[in-house]
C-alpha cells in the first residue's frame, strides 16, 4: 500500500463549453479538425479558481488535482472542466508575509489519498474521490515545495530548518531531518535517498530515507529552493546565480557543472530525460547531455518558475511574459507550435493522453490538446 504511483494518467481528449467569468478574456473551446480529433495547441476547457495558479496539477483517474493561491485545494473533472470538489486549508498565522498564503506546490496522489503541503504550516492528506480529510500534520512554517511519497511514507520540506518524514496513513511523524536553514521547494527521493535543498550557506542535504540518518551536503553559499532531479545515480540541481551542478548521488561528489556565465534562478527545476538535462532559464532554456555537461542545443524565451514536462519526445513549456504554452521538439530544441493563454504561466504542465492540464497566475486551470 502507498507505493510511489506515476501521477500522469488516463484521460480522454473532449470538448466541453466553458463559461467566461465577467471581466476576463474570452476563451474558445477545442475545435475538432474534419478527421475528429483535436487541433494541437487548442484550448479545450478553462475552469476558473478563486486565486492564481502555479501549482502544477497532478491528474489521475480523469480527476485534475491543483491547490491555488486561495488556500484551496481543487480536484477538475479532466474531461469537461466541471468541479468535483473543494477543500479549503487554514488562514496562515497573522504575522506571516501577505504573499505567503495558499497552496503552491503539486499534490501527489497515491492509492486515494490526495497529499499536499499548504502555506498555513501544514502537510494534508485528503480523500481523492470526496475531498474529505484524512489527517494533517503540522510543520511549525510553511510548506512552500511538493511532497514526495515513497514506500508508505510522505517526505515534506518546511520552512523552520526541517525535512519531515511522516506515515502516508497515519500522519504520524517517523523523523525530521535538520537542513540548517529554510528548506525551499520540494524534495526527491530516489533509491532510498532524501535529497532536499535550503536557503543559506549549507544548500543540499541527502538522508537516508529510512532512518533520517545524514549521507551528505553541499555547502554552496547560495540561495537554493528548487526540487532537486535524480537521474541514474546523479542529483542534478541549480542555485541562485550558480550554475547547474551534478553531484554523485550516493557520496555527493561534484561530476560537472553548466551555465557559470548564465546563472539560473532560485525557482528553476531541471528535468531529465533519455540522457538529456533541460534547463529553464529567464533567458530561455538549455538541452546539457546528462553524462558531460555539454552544450545541445539552447532556445530563446522567458520562461521562469517551471519545469518542462516531455511527451513523446515534445517538450512543454509556459513562459512567464509571453504568455504561451510552448511546444518544442526535445531532440533538436525546434519550437513546434505555440499556444497563448494571455496571462503569466507559473505553473508545471502536466501531459496524459494528449492533452495538456497547466495554471495560470490570473486565476485559471486549462486543458489544452497537445496532439492531433
Amino acid at each position: 500500500m502507498f507505493e510511489h504511483t506515476p501521477t500522469r494518467r488516463d484521460v480522454l481528449h473532449t470538448t466541453a463549453t466553458l463559461s467566461v467569468a465577467a471581466g476576463t478574456l474570452p476563451i474558445a473551446a477545442a475545435e475538432e479538425s474534419e478527421g475528429g480529433e483535436f487541433v494541437p495547441g487548442e484550448r479545450i476547457w478553462s475552469y476558473s479558481a478563486d486565486g492564481a495558479v502555479e501549482s502544477g496539477p497532478t491528474v489521475v483517474n480523469k480527476t485534475v488535482y491543483f491547490g491555488c493561491h486561495d488556500g484551496t485545494v481543487y480536484a477538475i473533472d479532466a474531461e469537461n472542466g466541471d468541479r468535483e470538489w473543494v477543500f479549503e486549508t487554514d488562514d496562515p498565522p497573522a504575522d506571516q508575509r501577505y504573499d505567503h498564503a495558499g497552496v503552491w506546490g503539486e499534490p501527489k496522489v497515491i492509492d486515494g489519498t490526495v497529499f499536499i503541503g499548504a502555506l498555513d504550516n501544514h502537510l494534508y492528506a485528503l480523500d481523492a474521490d470526496t475531498g474529505e480529510e484524512e489527517w494533517r500534520f503540522d510543520t511549525g512554517k510553511f510548506v512552500w515545495g511538493s511532497p514526495a511519497v515513497s514506500n508508505g511514507t510522505v517526505y515534506v520540506p518546511s520552512r523552520n530548518h526541517w525535512v519531515f518524514a511522516v506515515d502516508a496513513e497515519s500522519g504520524e511523524e517517523q523523523w525530521r531531518g535538520n537542513v540548517e536553514h529554510p528548506a525551499g521547494g520540494g524534495v526527491s527521493v530516489v533509491d532510498g535517498r532524501v535529497h532536499v535543498g535550503s536557503y543559506g550557506e549549507v544548500n543540499l542535504h541527502t538522508f537516508d530515507a529510512e532512518s533520517g540518518e545524514l549521507l551528505w551536503k553541499k555547502e554552496m553559499n547560495a540561495e537554493q529552493c528548487a526540487a532537486p532531479a535524480v537521474y541514474d545515480e546523479t542529483v542534478y540541481t541549480m542555485f541562485a546565480g550558480e550554475p547547474l551542478y551534478a553531484f554523485d548521488a550516493e557520496t555527493g561528489e561534484e561530476q560537472w557543472r553548466f551555465g557559470e556565465e548564465i546563472g539560473f534562478g532560485i525557482n528553476e527545476v531541471p528535468t531529465v530525460w533519455s540522457g538529456t538535462v533541460y534547463l529553464p532559464n529567464s533567458s530561455g532554456l538549455y538541452a546539457v547531455d546528462a553524462d558531460t555537461g555539454e552544450l545541445q542545443w539552447d532556445f530563446d524565451g522567458r520562461f521562469v518558475k517551471m519545469s518542462p514536462t516531455i511527451a513523446d519526445g515534445v517538450l512543454f513549456l509556459g513562459s512567464h511574459s509571453e504568455t504561451y504554452l510552448f511546444a518544442i521538439d526535445a531532440t533538436t530544441g525546434e519550437e513546434l507550435w505555440r499556444s497563448q493563454v494571455y496571462a503569466n504561466i507559473h505553473s508545471n504542465p502536466t501531459v496524459v493522453d494528449g492533452v495538456a492540464f497547466f495554471g495560470s497566475h490570473d486565476g485559471y486551470m486549462h486543458a489544452v490538446s497537445v496532439f492531433s
